[in-house]
């Protein structure tokens, strides 16, 4: 009997050892996950830090350099963004307001549906992104999605074919004042529109189910929109309101132009002081290994951050009209990551899906290139 006791008490002994082995082995793996994770998130903080240590030291290094930049920045954002985009984002503003959204919609609602398998609201999102350009396409897509007028899946489809440029920046700015040729500006605003349907078409397929809490049924989304036009009208009936909403309008709109403004200063900096240290070497050599001379390579390079660098570059350059045309269409098409930022701070209250957002822009770029080398061929430009 005492033998069969110790071996059961040996037995429990040896049970509870290991249950505490296995509890203490779970509680501990269930810590290590913590701080990796902690960890992770420190090392990025580190390396932004350092990142942005680098740009203070280059601006204390190289004054010149850098406020010139800047400078340049300032100027091409005056000269060429905020005369078309400011009158444009104020204009869109107030006509959400004046219950425009509804007339816009309806008539184009089924061509929309059938193309890109997406929302009621989305016809306008993509008329006001055509027209005004970057990032007011991203801008409404947040606006609406706060408004409960679109879901998340909804909000990451809309960005496959509502993120463009405008006609005054691509005809006007690159066309007209850079590379002094209208007619080319006209040909890559007709490859640009052309490419974000295609674009749209492409991954009409993505995002199509409603999935997630935050997501509203298409009944919930209409009776917002219904909410949304009563209140609108209810403003329109009172002139002192219709006066502050034309001022709330304006003062949205300054102060997304000065953001704008902002990315783009901030772009020519980051730029010259990579190309002034050769810090895009590696990009530029795939480039030309590409079949790209330096300097092309160098301005598409730099268009890949900022698009207005990148054709202003490509502005000084001898080459032929269609190579021209091919890399400032990819360039406008993809935006830059400094039009990907922007359009991303707007994107995130919608928690769209940034990857996919990126991949996108370049599948944007690389169709409306392809579609100004056609032309280009076609009409032997």
């Amino acid at each position: 009997m005492q033998s069969i006791n110790s071996k059961h008490i040996k037995s429990q002994s040896f049970t509870s050892s290991y249950n505490l082995n296995y509890a203490n082995t779970k509680h501990n793996f269930n810590i290590s996950i913590l701080p990796k994770s902690i960890i992770i998130s420190k090392f990025k903080n580190i390396l932004f830090s350092l990142l942005i240590c680098f740009f203070i030291v280059c601006m204390i290094a190289k004054p010149k350099l850098c406020i010139g930049s800047v400078y340049s920045g300032l100027c091409i954002w005056a000269k060429c963004v905020l005369p078309s985009l400011l009158p444009f984002m104020f204009f869109t503003k107030v006509l959400t307001n004046l219950n425009f959204i509804n007339k816009i919609t309806n008539n184009f609602y089924k061509i929309n549906h059938v193309l890109f398998k997406a929302p009621k609201i989305s016809s306008y999102i993509f008329l006001m992104s055509v027209i005004s350009g970057y990032p007011v396409g991203a801008k409404l897509i947040s606006e609406y999605y706060k408004m409960g007028l679109l879901t998340t899946n909804q909000a990451n489809k809309l960005c496959t074919f509502c993120s463009t440029s405008g006609p005054l920046f691509i005809i006007g700015s690159v066309g007209t004042a850079m590379f002094l040729d209208a007619s080319l500006g006209y040909i890559m605003f007709f490859c640009h529109v052309l490419a974000s349907i295609l674009n749209g078409i492409v991954f009409r397929n993505v995002y199509t189910k409603n999935k997630g809490k935050n997501n509203n049924t298409k009944a919930n989304q209409e009776k917002n929109l219904k909410k949304i036009t009563k209140n609108n009208e209810k403003i329109l009936e009172n002139t002192p309101k219709n006066q502050n909403l034309l001022a709330n309008s304006m003062k949205d709109s300054i102060l997304s132009v000065l953001l704008v403004g902002g990315w783009i200063a901030i772009a020519f900096l980051i730029i010259d002081v990579c190309n002034n240290l050769n810090l895009l070497y590696p990009v530029n050599r795939l480039l030309q290994l590409l079949g790209l001379n330096f300097e092309t390579s160098q301005a598409l390079s730099s268009g890949i951050l900022e698009v207005s660098k990148g054709c202003l570059m490509l502005s000084n350059l001898n080459i032929s009209k269609t190579l021209l045309g091919v890399v400032a269409s990819f360039v406008v098409g993809f935006g830059g990551l400094c039009v990907f930022l922007q359009g991303a701070s707007f994107l995130k209250e919608a928690k769209v899906n940034l990857k996919f957002y990126f991949l996108t822009k370049i599948t944007h770029g690389l169709i409306a290139s392809g579609l100004t080398l056609i032309i280009c061929i076609v009409f032997k430009i």
